[in-house]
């Protein structure tokens, strides 16, 4: 795979991730917001989990990129959410 279609596949996953959350979310109603934030935190602390049961050395680079990578689309998520709602009041 190229640089370029790595980079495509990449962003297609985000996006994809973003709004299946934000459908998600949204079902929720009120609790919407508060739902992609237990999304995200339960996300890191999985990970932290994972991490432990693999029993590798700490690589900080790689957790630093995940929780950059969970902290994301979570705000991405939550920003297109309140995009939605506020066009649908109008």
């Amino acid at each position: 795979m190229t640089d370029s279609e790595m980079r495509a596949t990449v962003q297609a996953t985000f996006m994809m991730l973003q709004r299946l959350i934000v459908e998600v979310a949204d079902s929720k109603g009120e609790q919407g917001m508060a739902w992609i934030d237990g999304f995200r935190d339960s996300l890191t602390s999985e990970m932290k989990k994972v991490e432990e049961l693999q029993k590798r050395r700490h690589d900080v680079e790689r957790a630093a990129t995940s929780r950059m990578l969970i902290e994301g689309v979570a705000f991405m998520a939550k920003r297109e959410l309140e995009k939605q709602r506020s066009s649908s009041k109008s």
